[in-house]
């Protein structure tokens, strides 16, 4: 078995062997009832994200603030040397910040990080609406859709610290200042993973639910946008609460159509935080 999968078995039968349980039998479903699919799939996936992005930052900033002190990077600037001597080494250049925060290693470690786990979760929650409605499990394709979205979030986020370096450095802080100021966007940088966490653990079950709804070609499922109720909810999913549609129509959440909640074709701002998520049923 590959590193981090869990082995599932093929009948009843294996499930002792494996200490597992058995595979989901499916049900007889009759016109308006409900699917009873993993109502705990994105919140798991959010929570495995989340945990795998905060690594990530805090490795991300310490690198920084190991780059930003590397001699390498100094050389050249005013911070090559703080003892006052004379050095041909040191210069009027300033920091080379893009470089020194290197989006593209972060990005490049994001995609290996989290690609198998949004994989793994969209495999699943595919296979958990082929296996309730009793179709063919297909493969589905939710880490093509999510790649760029991780990316452009990623690029926006180590640019954001480059500038504070460089503005930082215009500010003719001292070296020790400069590296608290990368310290301290550390810390946003927490914060901005547990919402990417949310966002890519939404996309990715809604995503997969949607295309293999669509691949199976069941006659009359239909989709139920069900908003977070808690007073917090953005005023377009309050409205569209209770909308339904059948699959391959989008919903219409304010101004913009979405094909499910966390869409990663839609605006931010209609997904970012977006806690809703889907109920199924059969019309007919």
């Amino acid at each position: 078995m590959p590193a981090g999968r869990t082995a599932l078995p093929a009948s009843a039968a294996d499930a002792p062997a494996l200490e597992a349980a058995p595979p989901k039998a499916a049900k007889a479903l009759g016109p308006g009832t409900d699917l009873p699919l993993d109502a705990a799939a994105a919140d798991a996936l959010r929570a495995r994200l989340d945990d795998t992005l905060q690594a990530l930052a805090t490795r991300w900033t310490e690198r920084t603030v190991a780059r930003l002190n590397s001699p390498q990077h100094r050389k050249g600037t005013r911070h090559w040397d703080d003892r006052g001597h004379t050095d041909p080494r040191a210069g009027a250049k300033q920091l080379p910040a893009e470089q020194i925060v290197d989006a593209a290693t972060w990005q490049q470690e994001a995609a290996q990080a989290l690609q198998p786990l949004i994989e793994q979760a969209a495999d699943a929650a595919a296979d958990d609406l082929h296996t309730t409605i009793g179709t063919t499990s297909t493969p589905v394709a939710v880490w093509p859709l999510l790649a760029p979205l991780l990316a452009d979030s990623l690029a926006h986020q180590a640019h954001a610290l480059a500038e504070q370096i460089t503005e930082a450095d215009r500010d003719d802080k001292a070296l020790p200042g400069i590296t608290d100021t990368a310290r301290s966007w550390g810390r946003s940088l927490a914060t901005w993973a547990s919402t990417a966490a949310g966002r890519l653990a939404t996309a990715t079950v809604e995503s997969a639910r949607d295309q293999a709804a669509t691949a199976s070609a069941r006659v009359g499922l239909v989709r139920r946008w069900v908003a977070h109720d808690d007073g917090h909810t953005r005023p377009d999913h309050d409205a569209a609460d209770g909308q339904t549609q059948p699959v391959g129509q989008p919903f219409t959440v304010g101004d913009d159509l979405l094909r499910h909640p966390g869409d990663p074709t839609a605006p931010p701002g209609q997904t970012v935080n977006c806690r809703c998520c889907l109920a199924w049923h059969l019309e007919r």
